[in-house]
């Protein structure tokens, strides 16, 4: 817990710097805060592991998925890039996947995990119906390949935030734990949801929150290793 002393500045001194280079548009500001937030996030989910926590093996598996976020994030620096969008979204795929395996493996299944599951499928079709309504029609419309992989991510990213809602349901994470991991996954959600708009709907979208958003996300998943 005395890391978290130093490291939460240390973490509020490296979102601000991103942030900074992002209203700059100075890529190479971005380039150094941007992976660089997300090691010191990957360094607090780290310090759990002097303390007494009952397994290990989770924190393992969320540093895991931080180290795959922030090769994603070294890789989508320049968001225009629209190849480096693409392969930054596939890593941030395997991310949730890794996020949504360990919160399912710890927690197990439960009787509300149906219920959970098709309330969120119901979300997941709005989203569906909100960008294919209001996406690009010109040029810059989105190719198959490109649109299937929205749908994927979309699915797998509603899917997760189902897991971790559920493990308020479970026995292995205490309450801290669940709500922690929960406001982190939906955080997480809606910067990547202002990305998305940013990217298939409106060019000149305020992209201001997005990076807050995503890395208080993964601070807070990060922590609920610690509680």
């Amino acid at each position: 817990m005395n890391f978290l002393i130093v490291l939460l500045p240390l973490f509020l001194i490296s979102m601000l710097g991103d942030l900074y280079g992002r209203i700059k548009d100075n890529n190479k500001i971005v380039a150094v805060f941007q992976p660089g937030t997300t090691f010191i996030v990957i360094l607090i989910a780290l310090s759990s592991l002097g303390s007494n926590i009952p397994d290990r093996g989770y924190t393992l598996h969320i540093v895991l998925a931080l180290i795959v976020a922030m090769v994603a994030d070294a890789i989508l620096v320049d968001r225009s890039n629209p190849k480096g969008f693409i392969r930054g979204m596939a890593l941030f795929l395997v991310t949730l996947l890794i996020y949504g395996y360990t919160w399912t493996k710890y927690n197990g299944f439960h009787s509300h995990d149906l219920m959970m599951t098709l309330i969120f499928l119901v979300f997941y079709l709005g989203l569906v119906f909100f960008f294919t309504k209001h996406m690009y029609k010109d040029e810059r419309k989105p190719n198959k390949l490109e649109y299937t992989a929205i749908l994927v991510y979309l699915l797998v990213f509603c899917m997760v935030i189902s897991r971790s809602v559920l493990t308020f349901y479970g026995d292995f994470f205490t309450f801290n734990q669940s709500l922690f991991m929960t406001i982190g996954i939906v955080l997480f959600f809606l910067g990547d949801c202002q990305l998305g708009i940013y990217h298939f709907i409106d060019v000149n979208f305020p992209m201001i929150q997005a990076p807050p958003f995503y890395f208080v996300g993964q601070l807070l998943i990060a922590l609920s290793c610690s509680f």
